[in-house]
């Protein structure tokens, strides 16, 4: 090819910028006056990053249920209660919920309190104190779910349904109302179209329990002329069964659990509640009876202070019947076995000090789950295996104390012991939409993690409080290598609180300790992977947290005063020699600092001032000379922050000024600080951490987000996502295109936010080529050989030009950027990107064209 073909063929790749000048700025232009209405529908919004773990609130009843008969769904262990939270129904407390074996759900039942639960001709039948608002109008009492609607039975009941059993195919329901359907009488039977009375002897009074064998027999604290507290029905009459007293006095029978066996003598009544008397026998507020309940026996003595509420029997197969008796207590002796002659503790349930009942023991998943009546905001609902712990759904069962970003997703740590329903101990990592287990996680001390940091090559540190990993012997920090943990070193002799991945491939670890692996090592430390080594010598007070400059120096805050002997307030720099003070410092603690793209440092923490006495309400940054107040600063505490692809900083922390719920944005070119929408509903906000994909994972000690518009709360077990509904995307356009020394790749680097540098990086140049980045605002599909006769074959142009730049590969890659304007009207833009290859012989002509893949890029904005 002569000289001047190979000018020709540079000038009308290069010029063609130029030609296209005007057309590119009609374009835009389009695009700038399109995208507005586009721009109105691009928001950030706050997403649940998991359902509260555990139901809380007051359980006082459950049932199995199976929603769908026959169908695919599973059966679910249904509770009814009082202020009910879990799962995915909106925060407030209901008074039902429903758990399906892997998370609680909302049964759209938004009434309190649930009493009593039955399971009718294959729907749900709930009783209770409540008006329970339905399409076709208010409920009163009772209720019956019909597919995924709530319905009445007949006109309901004027007062209270404590008690709900099957019946000669019949619904009996008893409780303490004046009226029920013109029944006059505190017990009713439906027929599935209306309600009937049980004779007219029992006509006053309060029915608590209600138990089907053979007849049916009815406890509660009323007296009738035939017998009082409990009653037989036959279907015709009524008879007494017993006349339990408490000191001669009647007071009433509680829970009653009927259990019918297959062989002669294997059938017994088991009644429980307020007595000392039954049937002309001495008990202690627990006796049985045989079929026809003729007689009764006692049934030993119930474990000190445990006032039984319900009873369970168990069914076994080829076994002997067991009775369980739950009940009030304010030792955690809440659930009782019955060996055939003594009562025994099952486990230890709930507080150790204060009241609290144990309702509604059930075989559930082949264990016994019980519900808890306790402290308001207490774990309500118990799975037993060796002891009583949380039935756990979705979500984490405690705080999120750390985050870390993973590259979509996240890593998190804390003190829970379980994420998504699945035991973690204390580190967990996001993969996809659910969480799951680093090997057997931490133990040991307060087996909490509250730093944690991802090396280069994906090996994961943990830092906190704990003496085990994986059940390896590690002393507050370790490693975890993708299969297994192992320490570092002997770790360190105290609290570990924060954690830095270096860029040289060293951990550096700051926080309460005074050693690190037997080296005095004061507040911080540097691990080579070998070996622990200090950092000149410390500092006299708590390291809280580490970033790195791109210069490779060292921050670190925290409450300290003295780096390395030199008066540095709460904030100092390590250059790898000596620490040096930042423009003075804080007047309080640092709790987070974060770095942003063009190197500005960030602060937040408990301060007021810096820099010795200028005004800076906890938020700061360093310009490079002093520090600098971020708008009008927030109210309290910040613990967390994360910078935003567009150069703003989010903040979390315990404010809540403004209308900022634990979160609130920095917007970098007005500063000001302006609210998150929504915010979360709960005292803390401990950790953010920006994933790859631009969401930003959001952990704390929280249980909501707060919906827009005050139209309620989502639930939100410690953590949420801020997202936006218009993200930057970067997708392959696959070529078949073969370069003189392999096919050329694109891959990019980072995302094309609004306000950031998009960054893409191609390989596989030959050694003797050079590098056309191309970047255009139209896809294309045109054989390179129509533009050049040097094209190779499969080679085509897959973005229009409306920028080419030059680029010399080195070592076989290039790398190229692109500057996306900080403005919201180029959200949604889509750009076409490309790398040709331009391969030269010995005597620097042009030899051959070659193309990478392309790249669709939606330019995204948070």
């Amino acid at each position: 090819m002569s000289t001047h073909a190979q000018v020709h063929a540079r000038r009308t790749l290069m010029t063609r910028p130029i030609l296209r000048c005007r057309a590119l700025l009609a374009l835009l232009l389009s695009i700038w006056l399109g995208s507005v209405a586009a721009i109105a529908q691009c928001n950030t919004s706050l997403q649940s990053g998991g359902p509260i773990a555990t139901l809380r609130g007051e359980v006082g009843c459950s049932v199995l249920w199976d929603p769908d008969g026959t169908g695919p769904l599973p059966t679910w262990l249904v509770v009814g209660g009082r202020d009910l939270t879990g799962g995915d129904q909106p925060a407030q407390g209901v008074g039902l919920l429903a758990f399906d074996g892997a998370q609680w759900r909302d049964l759209g039942f938004g009434a309190n309190p649930v009493l009593t639960l039955a399971v009718f001709q294959g729907e749900l039948v709930v009783g209770g104190s409540f008006v329970l608002q339905t399409a076709g109008g208010s409920v009163a009492n009772i209720a019956r779910r019909s597919g995924t609607s709530w319905l009445p039975l007949g006109h309901g009941f004027s007062g209270a349904v404590f008690a709900l059993t099957v019946f000669a195919g019949e619904l009996v329901v008893g409780g303490q109302w004046s009226n029920a359907g013109g029944i006059n009488a505190p017990i009713a039977r439906w027929n599935g179209i209306g309600w009937s009375s049980l004779g007219g002897v029992l006509t006053q009074g309060t029915v608590a329990a209600l138990a089907s064998f053979g007849a049916l027999y009815v406890g509660g604290n009323f007296s009738t002329p035939v017998g009082h507290s409990l009653l037989r029905w036959n279907g015709t009459t009524w008879s007494a069964a017993g006349n339990p007293t408490m000191g001669g006095v009647a007071l009433g029978v509680r829970a009653l659990r009927a259990f019918t066996g297959t062989t002669h003598g294997t059938s017994f009544l088991v009644a429980a509640g307020r007595f000392d008397s039954i049937g002309g026998v001495a008990v202690n507020g627990v006796a049985r009876a045989g079929s026809g309940v003729s007689s009764w026996s006692a049934m030993g003595t119930l474990p000190a202070g445990l006032s039984v509420e319900d009873l369970f029997i168990t069914t076994p197969f080829l076994g002997t019947p067991v009775v369980y008796a739950t009940g009030r207590n304010t030792s955690p002796a809440r659930v009782a076995q019955w060996n055939g002659t003594a009562w025994n503790p099952t486990g230890s349930l709930g507080p150790t000090t204060g009241t609290a009942t144990a309702h509604g023991l059930l075989l559930y998943g082949g264990a016994f789950v019980v519900g808890l009546d306790g402290p308001v905001g207490a774990e309500a609902v118990f799975r037993f295996t060796n002891d009583w712990t949380p039935l756990a759904g979705k979500g984490f069962s405690a705080p999120v104390q750390c985050l870390a970003s993973d590259g979509p997703s996240a890593i998190a740590g804390g003190a829970f012991a379980v994420a998504d329903g699945v035991i973690v101990h204390g580190i967990a990592r996001r993969s996809g939409t659910t969480w799951g287990p680093l090997g057997t996680g931490v133990s040991g001390g307060t087996a909490t993690v509250l730093a944690v940091a991802r090396a280069s090559n994906g090996e994961v540190f943990a830092g906190g409080s704990f003496t085990a990993a994986g059940g390896t012997a590690a002393s507050n920090v370790a490693r975890w290598n993708g299969s297994a943990w192992a320490p570092l070193g002997t770790g360190t002799n105290g609290t570990v609180r924060s954690l830095l991945a270096s860029a040289n491939g060293d951990l550096v670890a700051g926080g309460d300790f005074t050693t690190a692996g037997g080296v005095a090592c004061n507040r911080i430390a540097r691990w080579n992977g070998t070996a622990w080594s200090p950092l000149s010598s410390g500092m006299n007070d708590a390291v809280r947290c580490l970033t790195q400059r791109g210069t490779g120096e060292i921050v670190a805050g925290g409450s300290f005063t003295l780096a390395g002997g030199v008066a540095c307030s709460r904030v100092a720099s390590w250059n790898g020699t000596t620490w040096s003070s930042i423009d003075v410092g804080m007047n309080d603690a640092v709790h987070a600092l974060a770095l942003g793209a063009d190197g500005v440092l960030f602060a937040g923490g408990a301060f007021t001032t810096v820099g010795g006495s200028r005004p800076c309400l906890r938020v700061a940054r360093f310009d490079g000379a002093q520090w600098m107040s971020l708008g009008g600063g927030v109210n309290a505490p910040v613990n967390a922050l994360a910078v935003l692809p567009n150069g703003d900083v989010l903040l979390g922390g315990s404010f809540a000024d403004l209308g900022m719920s634990r979160l609130a944005r920095y917007h970098r070119l007005g500063n000001t600080i302006a609210t998150v929408p929504q915010g979360v509903v709960g005292p803390n906000v401990f950790a953010l951490a920006a994933a790859a994909n631009g969401d930003v994972q959001i952990g704390g000690d929280f249980n909501a987000i707060q919906l827009p518009q005050a139209a309620g709360l989502l639930a939100a077990g410690h953590l949420a996502i801020l997202t936006t509904n218009c993200p930057a995307l970067a997708t392959t356009v696959p070529t078949a295109c073969v370069g003189p020394a392999g096919p050329l790749t694109l891959t990019a680097d980072t995302l094309p936010w609004v306000g950031a540098t998009f960054r893409s990086t191609a390989t596989g140049y030959a050694a003797q080529a050079l590098a056309v980045s191309a970047f255009g605002l139209l896809p294309a599909n045109l054989p390179l050989a129509q533009l050049h006769p040097t094209g190779l074959p499969n080679c085509n142009l897959l973005t229009s030009t409306e920028s080419l730049l030059l680029a010399l590969p080195v070592a076989g890659v290039s790398h190229h950027q692109l500057a996306v304007p900080n403005s919201a009207v180029f959200a949604g833009m889509q750009v076409s990107h490309q790398c040709l290859q331009l391969s030269l012989n010995g005597s620097g002509l042009l030899q051959s064209i070659s193309s990478s893949n392309a790249l669709t890029l939606v330019m995204g904005l948070l």
